[in-house]
């Protein structure tokens, strides 16, 4: 999952290169790098394969798409395409996130003796 992360910020790298105004691709290299962090169960490796499909999509095609991308149309679907990957990842590591706190806060007890707040 690793290797699909780091190819999938290259490709974020030659858009940004290629597309400077596209600054959705600055979002999705943030959220690429957060959700590095988070544990890779196999839902979580299953989200994140999903978040990434229009992203992958978009890679397969790139150089087909390279004429669209000089209208303001194909440019426009490349950044929702972008923005759609980007806010799904960010979900899958919020939810990790939120689980990770919902584990620790469940095993800490109510209160404890000599947590006196007097």
């Amino acid at each position: 999952m690793l290797a699909t992360i780091a190819e999938t910020n290259r490709f974020a790298e030659r858009v940004r290169e290629s597309y400077p105004s596209v600054t959705e691709v600055t979002e999705l290299q943030s959220a690429l790098k957060d959700i590095q962090a988070v544990n890779f169960t196999p839902e979580t490796l299953k989200a994140i394969e999903q978040a990434l499909q229009p992203v992958a999509h978009l890679k397969k095609h790139l150089q087909d798409l390279g004429w669209a991308l000089e209208q303001q149309e194909g440019r426009k679907k490349l950044t929702q395409q972008i923005a759609a990957s980007t806010r799904a990842l960010q979900h899958v590591r919020n939810s990790q996130v939120q689980a990770i706190g919902q584990d620790s806060a469940s095993r800490r007890p109510a209160y404890r003796l000599g947590d006196d707040a007097t």
